[in-house]
């Protein structure tokens, strides 16, 4: 499982900086690793097996609404990014951050440290962590996304600061590339 695990972390960085840097192809999709957590469903406790089965679900989702975001790109070409854009680009880095997110809550379980997986609702503190993690360390503070050609993440803080528990963490920043 860690294996898998890592795979899917390195997708999810992949995922971002297409997404970041206007690609309109996104990386090949983990399916192998994916299917080896689809498969252990059936083998692990009730608790471990709905987060599991929340994880794979998260990565369809993903996946789909990637693929659509990516497929509109190529339709509408090379644009100046609209407040529509902008929307959509956040909610792709949404899902991938998520994804990223419920992946990294497998890791102890992955390894044996844990018996069960935490089966509560992601928190704000890991959603900006997993971000941190899909970008590089060049942090900016959140507030200077506005003045700069990354405005699309601040509806992205907004998704997050919304559907999320739990404090925002101090200080208050997101890394950008």
């Amino acid at each position: 499982m860690p294996d898998a695990l890592s795979k899917i972390n390195e997708y999810c960085c992949n995922v971002f900086n297409s997404i970041h840097n206007k690609k309109t192809e996104a990386p090949s999709p983990p399916k192998e690793e994916i299917g080896i957590f689809q498969d252990s469903v059936m083998y692990v406790d009730d608790n471990s097996s709905e987060v599991i089965a929340k994880f794979c679900n998260s990565y369809q989702i993903h996946n789909s609404r990637l693929r659509n975001y990516l497929d509109q790109e190529d339709r509408i070409g090379n644009v100046t990014r609209t407040e529509l854009d902008e929307l959509e680009a956040a909610e792709a880095v949404y899902d991938c951050v998520l994804l990223n997110a419920l992946c990294n809550r497998l890791y102890e379980y992955g390894r044996g440290e844990v018996s069960q997986v935490e089966s509560s609702q992601i928190t704000i503190k890991e959603m900006y962590s997993s971000l941190r993690s899909v970008t590089t360390s060049k942090v900016w503070f959140k507030d200077d996304c506005e003045r700069n050609e990354y405005s699309y993440l601040r509806w992205l803080f907004e998704r997050i600061e919304r559907k999320h528990e739990g404090d925002i963490p101090e200080p208050d920043y997101v890394p950008i590339l």
